[in-house]
């Protein structure tokens, strides 16, 4: 286990999705000594594959502290219609390293957007 973040990113990235399943356990199992990949990881909630994106959600819910960014990221992926993303954004909103102000004002940014 003793893959630096940035070889685990960059298995992160394979084609081979074997590799890239293997660098996300990795990359929970050294839970917050890996949040520098939690924008990556992020990212991958776009992923077309149902079942990674619910292991990134999991993997995504390890972690105890996320940046105002990835708080906002999260909140903007509200948009994609997958339960275990809702699920995810709702532990990270009430997570208590979490800024309650980021987590407003990016929720109050995207319902202003929203058709009446």
């Amino acid at each position: 286990m003793g893959e630096s973040i940035a070889t685990l990113l960059e298995e992160y990235r394979s084609n081979d999705a074997d590799v890239r399943w293997q660098a996300v356990r990795a990359m929970r199992e050294m839970g917050d000594a890996a949040a520098d990949a939690i924008p990556a990881l992020i990212e991958g909630l776009r992923a077309e594959d149902a079942a990674f994106r619910s292991y990134l959600c999991e993997a995504l819910a390890d972690f105890d502290s996320f940046s105002d960014e990835s708080v906002r990221e999260l909140i903007g992926l509200l948009r994609i219609d997958d339960g275990e993303i809702r699920d995810l954004v709702t532990h990270v909103v009430g997570l208590p390293t979490t800024k309650k102000r980021v987590a407003v004002e990016s929720l109050t940014s995207m319902l202003r957007e929203c058709p009446d």
